[in-house]
């Protein structure tokens, strides 16, 4: 509780760099550090089993946050549209696009 965090990633998923603040930051920035330097995708890292409650859970929710905005753009996107005639989240406007 108390911080923010954010992982830097290609479309594939490939992780460029995160930024983490908060109380025992230095604990998730680890397992991201050595996800760089071994290539393991955010994928991968999601799979990683991490204990709960603890800092390393936080790490699981950002990489569930990625898989979802993959899903909400692109081909899922399109085929949703074209089958239910789904729209997108709104950007945060009031807008919807």
């Amino acid at each position: 509780t108390g911080g923010i965090a954010r992982i830097v990633a290609t479309e594939s998923g490939s992780i460029l760099g995160a930024t983490i603040v908060g109380p025992s930051a230095s604990v998730a920035l680890q397992e991201l550090v050595l996800s760089i330097q071994t290539g393991v995708s955010m994928n991968e890292l999601a799979a990683t089993i991490h204990p709960y409650p603890t800092i390393l859970s936080g790490i699981r929710g950002l990489n569930n946050q990625f898989q979802a905005d993959k899903l909400d753009s692109g081909l899922v996107r399109g085929a949703l549209k074209w089958i239910y005639g789904y729209r997108p989240r709104s950007s945060g406007t009031g807008e919807r696009t």
